[in-house]
C-alpha cells in the first residue's frame, strides 16, 4: 500500500485502500489488437508548438535491441543467440513471434536432474528473476496477457495444437498445428518431476512478492494457469521468449486550442487519437503543482472533477442524474478544445485494449503491461531498460508520453510528482466519487484507484475535490 496515497486518502477525509493486482483471466486475439513495442519520442511540454505532422521512424525495436544478421521475415526461421552462437526455431503466429524451442542460455538455470542432455532436448529450468533477464536481444519473457493471446489466437484445443507431435509427451503428443513445438521439459521444485508429463514455463507476471503465475501443458488439450503457493519465483520452469514486433512509425498531428493559441501535440493509437501532452488550459479553479507555473509547462494543470467536466462547484457533492447542472454527455468535452472531450472509461479501456490484445469486457479496468507502453521516456523516478537493477521500463511505445504529473488535493498540498501520473475520467460513481486513471513508478502497468478489495480491480474511485490532470481524446 503507498503510503503517498495514504497520505491523499487521510486528507481527503476518507479511508481508501489501495489495491494494485493482476487482473485475473485475460483474452486478447482480436486482429486490431497487437502487442508493440518500438521507441519513439518522449513529450514534456503543455504548451509546445510542433509541426502539423511528425512521423518517428523507431531505429529499432524497444527493449533490447535484435542483432542484424538476424531476419524475421515471413511466418517461421532461425535466428542466432550472439551471445553464445546457439541457434533457435521462431515461428509468427498471428501478430506474435515466438521462439519455437525452449531457451538454453547457460548463464544460469539447471539442465534436468543436471543432465546436458536434458538442456539440448528441453532447453534450461529457471527460477523466475533469471527468466525475467534470460532472454536474447529483442525479446523478452511474456507477460501473462502475451500468453492468453497466443492461446486465444490457437482456440479450442489449445494445449493439443500447441504441443510437440514427438513421442516425448507420454499422455499423449499434441498436434503441433502452428509449429510451435512444446515439449515436456518437466520443472524443479524442491527436486526434478514431471519430465515426458509437464511442460511448464515462466510469464513476467507477478501474482504477488513471491509468486508468479505459470503456463503449463500436460494430460487433457488445454493450457493451464498456476499461480499457485508453490509457485514461488525459486522454482525453475522453461522458458519461451516472444519477440517485440516492429511497430509502424509513430505519425503525431498537432492541435490548436482556439481559446488560447496553445498547440498540443497529438497521436492516433488504434482508432483513437489522444493528445500526447496533458491540457494546460488555464480556468478557475486549476493550478499547477506546487503553485509554479514551470510545473504546467511540463505536466499541463490539474483540476478537480468538476472543472475539468466544466460543471459548477457544486457538482462535487451532486449526482449527476439528480441535478440538471452536473448532467454528464457522451462524449462530454468539458474543458477539453472543440472536437475533443474527457475521456469516459470506455475511452481509456478502448486504449488498453489497442496495446495489449485484452478483449475481456468483465475486467479490462487494470492492465499488466500499458503502463511501460505509455509512460514517456523521460521524467519517471525508478525506470530503467528492463534487466536493468529496477526491472521496470518506460517505453513510450505509441507516443503517448504520459508523465507523472502527481496530484493536488482540496487542503492545498501537493505530492507524487515524477512517481504517479493521475487523469480525471467523464465517468462518475456516485455523488462525491469519480473514476480516473493512474501509472506509478517501479510498475509496468496501469489501474485504477480502488478501495477495500486487495488484489482485485474493482468498480472503485476518487473524491472529485482532489485535483488530477487532464488528457483529451477526439470525438
Amino acid at each position: 500500500m503507498s503510503s503517498k496515497y495514504n497520505k491523499l486518502a487521510l486528507a481527503a477525509g476518507f479511508l481508501l485502500a489501495l489495491a494494485f493486482s493482476f487482473s485475473c483471466g485475460k483474452h486478447g486475439g482480436d486482429d486490431d489488437n497487437e502487442v508493440l513495442v518500438s521507441s519513439s519520442s518522449s513529450v514534456k511540454s503543455g504548451n509546445r508548438s510542433s509541426s502539423s505532422e511528425i512521423t518517428v521512424n523507431p531505429s529499432s525495436s524497444s527493449g533490447k535491441s535484435s542483432s542484424s544478421t538476424n531476419t524475421f521475415v515471413g511466418d517461421s526461421g532461425v535466428f542466432t543467440d550472439s551471445r553464445d552462437g546457439q541457434t533457435y526455431k521462431w515461428v509468427k503466429i498471428k501478430t506474435q513471434i515466438w521462439m519455437a524451442q525452449n531457451l538454453n542460455y547457460n548463464a544460469s538455470g539447471q539442465c534436468y536432474d543436471d543432465t546436458p542432455a536434458n538442456c539440448e532436448k528441453y532447453g534450461r529450468l529457471y527460477k523466475w528473476e533469471d527468466a525475467m533477464q534470460v532472454c536474447p536481444d529483442g525479446w523478452h519473457l511474456p507477460t501473462r496477457a502475451e500468453w492468453n493471446t497466443l492461446i486465444s489466437t490457437v482456440g479450442s484445443d489449445a494445449g493439443k495444437k500447441l504441443r510437440s507431435t514427438s513421442s516425448d509427451w507420454k499422455d499423449g503428443a499434441g498436434t503441433d498445428d502452428y509449429g510451435f513445438g512444446a515439449l515436456p521439459g518437466g520443472r524443479l521444485t524442491s527436486k526434478f518431476e514431471y519430465i515426458n508429463i509437464e511442460g511448464g514455463w515462466w510469464t513476467s507476471t507477478e501474482s504477488d512478492a513471491n509468486h508468479s503465475y505459470e503456463k503449463y501443458m500436460r494430460t487433457g488439450s488445454d493450457v493451464r494457469e498456476s499461480s499457485y503457493a508453490d509457485l514461488a519465483k525459486t522454482n525453475q520452469y522453461s522458458v519461451r521468449c516472444v519477440r517485440y514486433p516492429s511497430s509502424p512509425p509513430i505519425a503525431y498531428g498537432e492541435l490548436t486550442d482556439t481559446r488560447d493559441n496553445q498547440t498540443y501535440k497529438t497521436v492516433k493509437i488504434g482508432t483513437q487519437t489522444w493528445m500526447a501532452q496533458n491540457l494546460n488550459y488555464d480556468i478557475d479553479g486549476s493550478k499547477c503543482y506546487n503553485d509554479e507555473p514551470s510545473k504546467c509547462d511540463i505536466y499541463g494543470k490539474l483540476y478537480d472533477w468538476t472543472t475539468a467536466m466544466d460543471f459548477p462547484s457544486k457538482c462535487n457533492s451532486i449526482l449527476s442524474t439528480d441535478d440538471a447542472d452536473c448532467g454528464i454527455k457522451t462524449p462530454h468535452k468539458g474543458i477539453c478544445p472543440v472536437e475533443w472531450h474527457i475521456p469516459s472509461n470506455a475511452d481509456w479501456d478502448k486504449l488498453m485494449r489497442s496495446i495489449d490484445g485484452n478483449t475481456d469486457t468483465d475486467s479490462p479496468y487494470y492492465d499488466e503491461t500499458a503502463g511501460k507502453h505509455l509512460k514517456s521516456k523521460e521524467g519517471w523516478n525508478d525506470c530503467g531498460p528492463l534487466g536493468s537493477d529496477n526491472r521496470y521500463s518506460c517505453e513510450d511505445t505509441y507516443g503517448f508520453a504520459a508523465l507523472p504529473g502527481g496530484y493536488g488535493n482540496f487542503d492545498g498540498r501537493f505530492d507524487d510528482i515524477d512517481d504517479y501520473g493521475n487523469w480525471w475520467t467523464s465517468s462518475e460513481y456516485d455523488s462525491n466519487n469519480a473514476y480516473h486513471r493512474y501509472m506509478r513508478y517501479n510498475r509496468d502497468d496501469t489501474g485504477w484507484y480502488m478501495d477495500n478489495d486487495y488484489w482485485r480491480a474493482s468498480w472503485y474511485n476518487v473524491v472529485k475535490k482532489i485535483l488530477f490532470s487532464v488528457r483529451c481524446v477526439k470525438n
